[in-house]
């Protein structure tokens, strides 16, 4: 499950929330409004953040709009998708 929030630059929750993410490892990817905007409209985006998940190649469902919602998502924890050897 590939997950994507979508952002702007001026966000102040997009910014906690890349702190958060990239804190934790939880390896979301981040797409700004003014680099793909096309992407926005389709989804008819007009909160941030918002996260969604990519279903296939163009293919996009939204899971949460806002810090609150996205939080109670429950998916905020870190999942390590490489298996790590046990000792």
């Amino acid at each position: 499950m590939k997950l994507i929030v979508l952002s702007t630059n001026s966000c102040i929750p997009c910014r906690q929330l890349k702190s958060y993410v990239d804190a934790n490892d939880l390896g979301w990817e981040f797409i700004y409004q003014h680099i793909q905007p096309d992407l926005f409209t389709s989804l008819g985006v007009t909160s941030v953040p918002t996260l969604i998940e990519e279903i296939s190649p163009n293919e996009y469902k939204i899971l949460g709009v806002g810090l609150v919602e996205i939080h109670r998502l429950g998916i905020m924890t870190h999942v390590n998708t490489d298996k790590e050897e046990e000792e």
